[in-house]
């Protein structure tokens, strides 16, 4: 589908790339990427790239930040060469907190709704608390 924006920047030599910026718009604006590692020529150690993907699409970049608190996804990639792949108990690790985080402020919010719907004393002692 071809992009509409791709920058790198680095230092390349025989024996390692090493990508200090990258980042990537798709054609249709509705993500993009950005991050950073260091990939080995083929045969060398292994290599790895964080990167971090944001959904701009406003539909879906508001159903992930109502269930995970954000639009990012990260995500890490490993391997030898440029054959990366991607780990995912490292993507589904950061999901789950971020989410667990955001699901838990929502249920204790609503929980505490409940409590001081009718104590003004304790409405004033947690004031501020969620804003």
């Amino acid at each position: 589908g071809g992009f509409k924006k791709m920058k790198r920047s680095g230092n390349f030599t025989g024996s390692k790339h090493i990508f200090s910026s990258i980042y990537y718009l798709d054609s249709k604006s509705k993500l993009s990427l950005s991050g950073k590692g260091t990939v080995y020529p083929p045969g060398k150690k292994e290599g790895s790239m964080n990167l971090s993907i944001r959904l701009l699409e406003k539909k879906l970049k508001s159903k992930l930040v109502d269930q995970i608190g954000t639009s990012k996804i990260p995500m890490l990639l490993k391997g030898k060469g440029y054959a990366l792949s991607p780990d995912y108990i490292y993507t589904t690790k950061i999901v789950a907190k971020t989410g667990a985080k955001t699901q838990g402020k929502k249920v204790l919010k609503k929980e505490l709704k409940k409590l001081i719907k009718d104590n003004d004393k304790a409405k004033k002692l947690l004031k501020g608390l969620f804003k």
